[in-house]
């Protein structure tokens, strides 16, 4: 069962430790982050899917990590004698196996990884996120899934086969689909916050301007692709909760329920 999808920026200086004197620039997204991470914990999802633009990336598939712990290790640089560590354990095997499954009949592959100690870093997308799940003691269980070069029509199949997973469980599962928006003219960023208001065009929407958002250096792009093919056919209204402007760069954090 599906819960919600969320959108959630990626970028460094969201984050205390590591922003300093700059997180006074982003105070509405630090805020809309740790709403959404308290959302997440009291709805207590049993799985947390992770679609990050920044997971390994493999031609002509998309790779799903097999691991038993996501792991971080980071300085503080408000006190360097601090240093943060962030860990969520795996989603069980079983539930990936049955996404893999899944997207095949979908014709798309999902490839395996793990790294040592059948761990995975928690990539720089994720970073945020898991943050502040992280400072409020949330234990949810997460899978990461990457994007691959198989371009936006490749990004909405692998959305199809995700809800239809969804669809399938009684569990409770949540998504969340990390980036930023960043070079696309203000006419295209007001057109998808817009249609976020309906999802089921959201697809059509990024194949028309396909061009130009793989032109630029929006890392929300393929992972929002997967988001609309997640909503094709289905309603879902849009929960805004914060947006900003940091730099060239555009935060949306919000969530499609």
């Amino acid at each position: 069962m599906l819960l919600y999808s969320a959108i959630v920026p990626d970028h460094p200086v969201l984050i205390p430790e590591i922003a300093g004197e700059a997180l006074v620039q982003v105070e509405e997204t630090v805020n809309a982050l740790l709403k959404l991470a308290l959302k997440i914990h009291a709805d207590s999802p049993d799985t947390l899917i992770i679609l990050s633009p920044k997971a390994p990336i493999l031609h002509k598939r998309h790779s799903i990590s097999l691991c038993k712990d996501y792991v971080r290790n980071f300085a503080s640089h408000l006190d360097p004698t601090k240093t943060i560590t962030l860990q969520f354990q795996g989603t069980p095997s079983d539930d990936i196996e049955k996404m893999i499954e899944m997207a095949l009949t979908h014709k798309v592959i999902l490839e395996g990884y793990t790294q040592e100690h059948n761990c995975v870093a928690i990539d720089d997308a994720a970073l945020s996120l898991m943050y502040y799940l992280h400072r409020i003691e949330s234990t949810v269980k997460v899978v990461v899934i990457g994007v691959s070069d198989m371009g936006l029509d490749g990004q909405m199949i692998l959305g199809s086969a995700l809800r239809e997973f969804c669809d399938a469980k009684k569990e409770k599962i949540a998504v969340a689909c990390l980036g930023h928006v960043e070079g696309l003219a203000v006419e295209h960023i007001t057109a998808i916050t817009k249609a976020l208001h309906e999802p089921s065009k959201l697809g059509s929407l990024l194949m028309d301007m396909e061009d130009d958002v793989l032109a630029s250096q929006s890392t929300l792009a393929f992972p929002l692709m997967t988001l609309a093919g997640m909503y094709i056919g289905k309603k879902a209204t849009w929960h805004l909760l914060g947006e900003e402007v940091f730099g060239a760069e555009k935060f949306i954090t919000g969530y499609l329920a």
